[in-house]
């Protein structure tokens, strides 16, 4: 008996009990996202100079998600054997809903107006983050400003100009060679 035998076709039903699946975990991970604990960072500043917090649960929410599974397969005998057994009606109603999504946060976003956007990726700049010991964090990126970091030193840019990319490390940290 292989994988292929136990799926089973796309019907009806298995698309009922895929879409209610589906539907309630993402349920479950909206009202988790609302509810864990998370860090808070600051964004980009926005134009009218405000900026936005962010809270940042993914990390608590992917570990959440593993223990309640855990909890149900191991504590209250719940068989993950649906997920095989529906694979293509959870593949279906999944990228149905992301693209439905996808469009919805597309017509959203288009009935604002016009939005703020760059030719080409003219002057955009790239700084590669580092750590106070030097260890690479992150690239930050910005159209048509400077990047800057928090700490003096700990910074590099990279200016990419119509297709040549040159690198420029700021070499005042100790730890920079």
């Amino acid at each position: 008996m292989s994988v292929f035998d136990i799926v089973l076709p796309v019907t009806r039903d298995t698309l009922l009990t895929a879409a209610e699946l589906v539907v309630g975990f993402v349920l479950s991970l909206f009202v988790g996202a609302l509810l864990l604990p998370g860090l808070e960072r600051e964004g980009y500043p926005q134009p009218d100079g405000t900026t936005k917090t962010y809270k940042l649960s993914g990390m608590p929410l992917f570990f959440v998600t593993h223990v309640v599974v855990a909890a149900l397969v191991f504590g209250f005998g719940v068989s993950l054997a649906v997920l095989v057994t529906h694979f293509w009606s959870l593949f279906m109603v999944a990228n149905l809903l992301a693209f439905a999504l996808t469009l919805a946060l597309y017509a959203w976003g288009r009935r604002g107006g016009p939005v703020l956007r760059s030719t080409a990726f003219d002057d955009v700049r790239l700084g590669p983050v580092t750590d106070e010991r030097c260890h690479f964090v992150a690239v930050l990126a910005q159209f048509r400003e400077d990047v800057r970091s928090d700490e003096a030193g700990c910074a590099g840019e990279c200016d990419v100009h119509g297709g040549d990319a040159r690198a420029t490390a700021t070499r005042s940290h100790p730890g920079i060679p």
